[in-house]
């Protein structure tokens, strides 16, 4: 193994450490426009995936109630649904949110 490739292989797996990216998938990333990662593919994800937007906070608007199931919203209130109301107009929501109020 020459030198130039054990730099490779040092730089590389720093790369690794410090993004969970190695320079491969940074250079795909820049190529393709899209976030790609050797170690999404191995835990089962796709290997390139879209870039996420910003967490900007959303105002809601919306009247969601829980139903058999599912969470239906309205624009505006459901008076016979009253007592399932789970998100009331104004609930401030992350765009990347992992906890969604229901």
């Amino acid at each position: 193994m020459g030198p130039s490739l054990t730099g490779f292989l040092i730089a590389d797996n720093v790369s690794l450490a410090g993004s969970q990216k190695t320079i491969a998938d940074n250079i795909y990333s820049t190529l393709s426009g899209m976030d790609c990662s050797i170690v999404s593919a191995i835990d089962g994800d796709y290997y390139c995936r879209r870039h996420l937007p910003d967490n900007r906070v959303i105002d809601t608007k919306l009247y969601c109630y829980r139903t058999i199931g599912v969470v239906d919203c309205y624009t505006e209130p459901q008076p016979a649904l009253r007592s399932t109301l789970v998100a009331p107009p104004g609930h401030k929501v992350g765009s990347r949110s992992e906890e969604m109020p229901f």
